[in-house]
């Protein structure tokens, strides 16, 4: 119901003073005697036009003077427009009340004196809130989250339900957006008036921990609100109801990695656990826990400050072949859900390689790189084959493809190692004498961001140099590139005085994702790495075949530093591939699943030990244009570790890890302050600590508008006395 309220109604008492422009109007109607006079007749009807014209200037003079006065009045009496509804307690014709209650992971920090977390505190103000108000009334309760909003869409008139259903909200692992919520209590609102004409009105109520990643969306820095905020504010009264809590302390693991120290081959691993103290009001060490494989293996502590961060690592040795899960757990402080961390790994990495041979014997020397001794132990396969072999060859069986002297890419194979290096393959490649320079541009043009033949990320140009010269490109430099930190630190190893004495040129746009790893001493590049997808493509400015002193190319096949490369360049894509099993919670991921076993179900075991069973989809692949099973892992909602099998003929054919860590958005208990809402109109702030909710009116002041008009009124007012006292002049001096 709109309403016209004021705080000071006794001064419309003073309205009488309206009467007095009409008085002295009246007054200066003075009557006069008329008496008949032959030569006035002439003059009586040049005058009358101008008589007409000075009574409508009279009356337009003296409306500006009412409304002068009157709205000098409306402005002192303090009035404000809005919308009113019955105070809680009183018979209510229809209110429909949007409960907005803040169920975001920082909802669950407890409080230093209460030991109540922000949600807990929230749940009991809803609660209060619900249990206060009168027959008539209808509730819908939403929750600001991720992964769940509604709790009660459809308006219910039974109170006791509904306090039910608010006491059973728990806190959600991600963030969430107040905006997307505004905007379906914004739907609700107006589609609830359309179905009951009696609920015609809204009050829309948020009970949040104020942490401003919830708010961000809706406020800007100017103070004005955003579509979604305007929609509610529009068809209801907002209130904010403050359930912040004083915390102790709060640190967080924000990050677990993991590096091969001793390449990706070995069996050692080290593990970093990145801390996070985002406040802190007493200063100690504090304690982490490591657990391999559910198992607990040791306990370590670290010093950390308020604002600071440090980083712990642990060292594993020995570890059997396979996939492995590590859990970093903190001890626990105001909010428990960012102390724990989980990765999934494999050692040895297992690689399974395939050399395509463009030439005869072209793919020696990266077996051999590869594979340096022939051992069942060894954690890495390597398939050889030739260039029609290449062609009936499933891609996705392998995790690296090495294009060794490869003459031709035909279209068909680039579509199709596109896909295998968007899906998180690793291809290698190496020129030859015959390589088709035009079929490879075409597939480099394919892989840079844009797509686009006139501007790819890497192009080859022509080839330089003469083997028969007895002239070498000598003096590699070594790049800042990952895969090169081997290198810089041994400033004497022999890959420097590699001699090439033939090379492609590599022209490498600045805008792309190629990096630069190793360089020749005329700045020519040697070795790039791009990022595609998932995956990476490594190209090799020279050939690395074992060939005759007259066609040689380089001696990188044979030069000991070649074996360093390889590995390192392999512990660059086994730690790159490792994020592909550890993704944020909320992010659902897609898993594709060979196809050479036959019809395939996936099994998934989530951290709360159920198992959920998702049937397989086929898709095609846009890039090789190959069909292709897959799964949606759409219950991706919990932090933890997530066994996923793959059973055919109810055989477990894979069995893989996939963690789901929270994303760290809202661990520094960072709140807006309540100046920022103040701004807005038809929006309130509760901030009493009993949280007693009396939501009355909610209006918009009007006194200073009122004041203003008043003054352009008086304005007019004087610009016309202005004119006319002029015009009068201006007459009496003609006569």
């Amino acid at each position: 119901m709109f309403a016209l309220l004021f705080e000071s109604p006794e001064r419309l008492w003073w309205s009488f003073a309206l009467l007095i422009p009409l008085f002295v109007h009246l007054l200066r109607r003075r009557r006069f005697k008329s008496q008949p006079w032959g030569a006035m007749q002439f003059v009586l009807q040049a005058v009358q036009q101008e008589s007409q014209k000075a009574k409508l200037q009279n009356l337009i003079l003296m409306m500006l003077r009412v409304a002068i006065l009157g709205m000098f009045l409306f402005a002192i009496s303090a009035p404000s427009t809005g919308l009113h509804r019955p105070n809680v307690g009183e018979k209510s014709n229809g209110t429909h009340h949007i409960l907005i209650i803040d169920s975001t992971y920082s909802s669950g920090t407890i409080d230093e004196k209460t030991g109540l977390a922000a949600l807990e505190e929230a749940k009991q103000k809803a609660s209060e809130y619900v249990r206060s108000l009168p027959d008539g009334d209808v509730v819908s309760v939403l929750t600001i989250g991720d992964f769940q909003n509604w709790v009660i869409e459809v308006p219910g008139d039974d109170f006791q339900q509904v306090a039910t259903a608010i006491n059973e909200i728990q806190p959600q692992p991600t963030g969430g957006k107040l905006g997307l919520v505004f905007e379906l209590g914004a739907e609700l609102a107006a589609k609830s008036r359309k179905q009951d004409p009696k609920l015609f009105f809204t009050q829309f109520v948020v009970f949040s921990d104020m942490e401003r990643d919830v708010w961000d969306e809706i406020l800007l820095q100017d103070g004005r609100s955003q579509s979604s905020m305007e929609k509610v504010t529009e068809l209801g009264q907002l209130s904010v109801v403050d359930c912040r809590v004083d915390p102790v302390a709060n640190i967080a693991i924000k990050e677990l990695t993991i590096k091969y120290p001793q390449g990706a081959f070995a069996s050692e691993i080290t593990v970093f656990a990145e801390l996070d103290c985002y406040y802190k009001k007493t200063n100690g060490k504090v304690g982490i826990s490591w657990f391999l494989d559910n198992e607990f293996i040791v306990r370590d502590e670290a010093v950390i400050g308020a604002g600071e961060t440090t980083t712990i690592e642990m060292s594993l040795n020995n570890l059997s072949s396979g996939s492995h899960q590590i859990e970093a757990r903190l001890d626990e402080d105001s909010l428990l859900i960012d102390n724990h961390r989980w990765l999934a790994f494999d050692t040895p990495a297992r690689v399974r390689v395939l050399c395509v041979d463009g030439a005869k014997n072209a793919s020696v020397a990266v077996r051999l790189a590869f594979a340096p001794r022939n051992s069942p132990d060894w954690p890495v396969y390597v398939h050889t084959i030739n260039e029609v072999e290449f062609e009936q060859q499933h891609l996705e069986e392998f995790d690296v493809i090495a294009l060794c002297q490869l003459e031709v890419l035909s279209d068909f194979n680039a579509r199709r190692l596109l896909g295998f290096v968007k899906q998180g393959g690793t291809l290698l490649i190496t020129p030859g004498n015959s390589t088709d320079q035009i079929s490879y541009n075409n597939f480099y043009a394919s892989i840079s961001s844009g797509s686009v033949a006139s501007s790819p990320g890497i192009r080859w140009g022509k080839v330089v140099g003469n083997p028969s010269l007895d002239q070498a490109q000598s003096g590699v430099r070594v790049t800042n590139h990952a895969i090169a930190s081997l290198f810089r630190r041994n400033p004497k190893s022999g890959i420097r005085a590699l001699p090439v004495y033939k090379y492609v040129e590599l022209d490498v746009a600045s805008d792309r994702t190629s990096e630069i790893v190793l360089e020749l001493s005329n700045g020519a590049p040697l070795l790039l790495c791009s990022a595609v997808g998932k995956g990476h493509v490594l190209t090799i400015g020279t050939a690395v075949a074992i060939g005759q002193e007259e066609d040689r190319w380089s001696d990188l096949g044979t030069w000991p530093s070649f074996l360093p490369l390889i590995h390192e360049t392999m512990k660059y894509v086994v730690e790159q591939g490792v994020r592909t099993s550890n993704v944020k919670v909320g992010v659902f991921p897609e898993r594709r699943v060979p196809m050479q076993y036959g019809p395939v179900s996936i099994a998934v075991q989530g951290p709360d030990g159920q198992t959920q069973e998702y049937a397989m989809e086929f898709s095609r692949d846009s890039d090789s244009d190959e069909v292709y099973a897959y799964w949606w892992h759409t219950e991706f909602k919990t932090p933890g570790v997530y066994y996923v099998n793959q059973y055919s003929d109810d055989q477990v054919i894979d069995t893989s890890l996939v963690v789901g860590n929270l994303a760290v958005t809202e661990s520094a208990h960072d709140l807006i302050e309540f100046s920022t809402l103040t701004p807005f109109s038809n929006v309130r702030v509760d901030t009493s600590s009993e949280g007693s909710l009396e939501f009355s009116n909610s209006s918009r002041g009007l006194s200073r508008e009122l004041l203003m008009l008043t003054m352009i009124l008086m304005v007019l007012e004087t610009i016309s006395v202005t004119i006319r006292r002029g015009k009068y002049r201006q007459r009496r001096g003609h006569a």
